[in-house]
This record gives structure tokens, sequence and C-alpha cells, in this order.
């Protein structure tokens, strides 16, 4: 059996900066809250924003947030958004380098 030969599997051209760009993440990413400090019983929203680090997110992948429920607390819910509880996610697309797809 030969040696492979890097060469043998095609070109590859990535978009210029691209490689530049993911190697500057942290490598499992980021995440950042809008507060840094809640007081007890008081109703606040709170944001969380997960930046996707140079590791990525593979195809069909997702995230899960874990989140410790005391007795006098209620269920999320998703169906409401002026009710109690209200909990929601989206996606915002980064910006891209010259030459790189969206997709």
């Amino acid at each position: 059996m030969s040696q492979f030969d890097i060469r043998d599997a095609g070109d590859y051209i990535a978009p210029k900066g691209l490689y530049e760009q993911n190697k500057a993440r942290p490598f499992l990413g980021s995440v950042a809250c809008s507060h840094t400090q809640l007081t007890a019983g008081a109703w606040e929203e709170i944001q969380l924003v997960y930046t996707v680090g140079a590791s990525g997110l593979a195809d069909g992948a997702w995230l899960k947030l874990a989140f410790k429920f005391y007795s006098d607390w209620a269920l999320f819910q998703t169906s409401d958004p002026s009710a109690a509880n209200y909990v929601s996610a989206e996606y915002q697309a980064g910006p891209l380098v010259p030459g790189q797809s969206p997709a």
C-alpha cells in the first residue's frame, strides 16, 4: 500500500482570512450574559449570547442549557411572549469574510 499524498485529495481553497478568523476565536466559543447581578424576587429579562468557537458546530448539532430549578419556580414556556416565564432562542449569522458563502 502506498503512502497517501495530500495532493491526491484535490484543491482546497478557503476564503482569505477565514482561517485567521476561526483561529482567533476561543476553541469552544464564548457566552455573554446581559446581567452581572440579580435581585431575589425581581422579574428580569436575561439575555444569554453564545458565540460559536473555532471548533464550530456540526450539521444537526444542538445546544442545551441547564438551569437549577427551585421548588417555587414555574416551568419555562414558549407559547405566550407576554406571559410569565417565557423563553425563546434565535440564530444570527456572523459576519462573512470576502468570498465566503453564507451556506
